[in-house]
């Protein structure tokens, strides 16, 4: 695992525990969704 995606899992788990409910588990599948649309694009 590269630096800069251990940065956007730690930012992921931040929003998650600082938001509560759906705002955080959206915010989690959003940036979940970006990693994974970069790994597939890249």
């Amino acid at each position: 695992m590269s630096g800069v995606e251990e940065g956007q899992l730690l930012v992921a788990d931040y929003i998650l525990q600082s938001s509560t409910g759906f705002v955080g588990q959206a915010a989690l599948l959003i940036q979940v969704s970006t990693i994974m649309i970069l790994h597939i694009t890249l």
